[in-house]
């Protein structure tokens, strides 16, 4: 596809039959893309500071499980803009960190919740923005439904989503930056 125009701008990576899987959505542009898969955080990390140098921004951030240990698979574009990225193992301090990068100028573009050495982690990508925006983690299929009613009629549109199992059943956050 990359022969043709596209770029690849999202992926998910799923277990399937004892293998990992990646799929992805695929947009035609002339930017240039970065794909990297394998690395451990403080290889993702320094990719990251590299890929930025080289003037690319991070745009998907994906942990997966390879061999019991988790993984990422990233994507960065050519772009003049900057970018953020985070870790934790906080809700809270995920969420104080929005705050945070918000009042710097930047907003979350990238949510990622997953388990890594028996605990649950909270990742994100921001990117250089302003305007209304909202970030809604953790709630049942009913209640995310109507937290997305409430954001679109502010005019509100859904840019990132992430499902998160936690004990059995499905949670689901989300990013909604202005139209």
């Amino acid at each position: 596809l990359g022969e043709d125009g596209y770029r690849l701008i999202d992926l998910e990576v799923y277990p399937e039959n004892g293998r990992n899987h990646i799929v992805g959505v695929w947009r035609k542009s002339s930017r240039r893309h970065i794909f990297r898969a394998g690395m451990t955080w403080a290889t993702f990390v320094d990719h990251h500071a590299t890929a930025r140098l080289d003037g690319y921004r991070a745009i998907d951030l994906e942990p997966y499980v390879e061999n019991g240990a988790v993984r990422y698979a990233a994507l960065w574009e050519r772009s003049d803009s900057r970018d953020k990225v985070w870790k934790t193992a906080s809700k809270s301090e995920f969420q104080a960190k929005w705050k945070e990068f918000a009042r710097e100028g930047y907003r979350l573009f990238n949510i990622e919740i997953f388990v890594e050495d028996g605990r649950r982690k909270y990742a994100g990508i921001w990117h250089r923005g302003s305007g209304n925006y909202r970030l809604w983690m953790s709630d049942g299929w009913d209640g995310f439904r109507e937290k997305h009613r409430s954001y679109s009629r502010q005019n509100l549109r859904l840019v990132d989503l992430e499902v998160d199992i936690q004990n059995g059943s499905r949670r689901y956050s989300g990013v909604w930056q202005a139209n």
